[in-house]
């Protein structure tokens, strides 16, 4: 299918999709436009009520169903890629369209509130429903959610990247702002009729159900990320979660752990670590990213001049040091393809929700024969085993770390398509003992951490 086609697809679907929009808000509303939610043919109330049914279950099927990732794998094997938002946004709206068309009232008066200004504050509220639904998705991008994005940059020749996860005003409020919208649009209504009354509950019990399955997707997409973001924002009112404080320990400890590595201990024990990183990685010049960036302690003892990291607050120190930073997780990096040459994950694996899905990322963003340096805490040793029983006695940091063995570590980097290229080991004294000034060409179980270097395998 050709460029100029596709976009031409994409502007056609984005059209349907805004006129079909603002339909909506005269059906609901009852206003200005010719068939509304009150008015139209009429029917028995049994015969109504199956047709109205059937409409909002087709539209809540294809709505779901086209969502989920294991139908978006399938249908963009037959449709150009490029094109998949833009058939979702298409058939939602045309699907909505047929519901306007064929919707049959339910005259019946549930509530009328006669009150000049309760009936004023209502449609207030109806108004600022769908405000928040529309800012919300200019928040977010507006042209990616509805496919413009997706079909301007195939037009282009540019291959497509996924917007990194962020939380801006209304996102930090409640997690699903838009459905927030659409819901007290649909309530806020001075006059409540049967039909009304019929689309607004069912949409809203759809609403309850569809975000589940949303939010199943999004955790795995997003791993710790969402979780942590799960238990900060509630989903969708905007009420305290209960937690005090970000459960994300970097955003509220940042400081505190990039002053730890001016101590004297701290001064000792990252001297040893960058011995080791530096023996994996070489002084072989390249485009370098930090994965977990942190306060930008490693990168910017290294000369690796950009990192990504979740917590802004770490971020911002990051930033300090010079470092080019960007928010983002190790699952999904907010990178092009194929654009470094080697990647650092300090002492990050251990805290990824998705080791694997990490690991892919990390090759995606990777230049052919690109490198990666992994640094561990051998979960099988002394270190570990006092870190991991810290985790369990509630250490901010610990008790969110899963420790890996080095084998483990190996495991993941070669199915990812990682060939080990060599190691490097420090901290080869117990905790709490004196540390030997040296590190060990080679992996040492023992050890209190471990540098494991990989190259990208190229295909035969």
């Amino acid at each position: 299918m050709s460029r100029w086609l596709i976009l031409v697809y994409g502007a056609v679907a984005y059209a349907v999709f805004l006129a079909s929009f603002l339909y909506a808000i005269g059906f609901v509303g009852g206003m200005v436009v010719p068939k509304t939610i009150d008015s139209g043919p009429a029917a028995d109330a049994s015969t109504a009520i199956l047709i109205d049914l059937g409409l909002l279950s087709l539209f809540a099927i294809q709505h779901s169903v086209m969502a989920r990732p294991f139908f978006k794998r399938w249908w963009t094997s037959v449709i150009p890629p490029a094109a998949e938002r833009s058939t979702y946004v298409l058939a939602s709206s045309l699907l909505l369209s047929l519901l306007f068309w064929l919707w049959r009232p339910l005259p019946g008066i549930v509530w009328n509130v006669a009150a000049p200004a309760a009936a004023g504050l209502l449609w207030a509220i109806f108004a600022v429903g769908w405000l928040i639904v529309l800012v919300s998705t200019f928040l977010i991008s507006h042209f990616d959610l509805f496919g413009l994005r997706q079909v301007w940059l195939f037009f282009l020749g540019r291959p497509y990247s996924a917007l990194p996860f962020q939380t801006p005003w209304l996102y930090r409020l409640v997690r699903h702002p838009i459905m927030l919208g659409f819901l007290l649009a649909f309530w806020a209504a001075p006059t409540m009729t049967y039909g009304h009354l019929l689309f607004a509950a069912v949409v809203s019990a759809y609403v309850l159900v569809a975000l589940r399955l949303e939010e199943r997707d999004l955790l795995a997409y997003h791993g710790q990320t969402y979780s942590a973001y799960q238990r900060q924002v509630r989903m969708l009112l905007p009420l305290p979660t209960g937690a005090g404080q970000p459960s994300n320990p970097m955003d509220r400890l940042a400081s505190e752990y990039d002053q730890w590595f001016d101590s004297p201990e701290g001064e000792e024990l990252f001297e040893l670590e960058l011995d080791c990183v530096r023996d994996v990685k070489g002084s072989e010049p390249g485009r370098w990213l930090e994965v977990g960036v942190g306060t930008g302690r490693f990168a910017s003892a290294l000369g690796i001049r950009e990192g990504t990291d979740p917590s802004e607050p770490a971020l911002a120190l990051a930033r300090s040091r010079g470092i080019d930073v960007l928010h983002g997780t190790a699952e999904k990096l907010p990178y092009q393809d194929k654009t470094f040459d080697g990647i650092l994950l300090a002492a990050t694996l251990c805290f990824v929700a998705d080791p694997p899905g990490a690991m892919a990322e990390c090759r995606r963003v990777l230049k052919p024969g690109g490198r990666i340096v992994i640094g561990i805490i051998p979960a099988n040793g002394p270190w570990g085993r006092l870190y991991a029983e810290k985790g369990r006695h509630g250490h901010p940091f610990y008790s969110i770390a899963h420790f890996h063995t080095a084998g483990e570590a190996i495991s993941l980097a070669e199915n990812a398509g990682f060939a080990f290229t060599g190691a490097c080991s420090c901290l080869l004294n117990p905790p709490n003992s004196p540390q030997m000034k040296r590190v060990e060409k080679d992996v040492v179980e023992s050890a209190g951490f471990v540098c494991l270097g990989f190259c990208q395998q190229q295909p035969h």
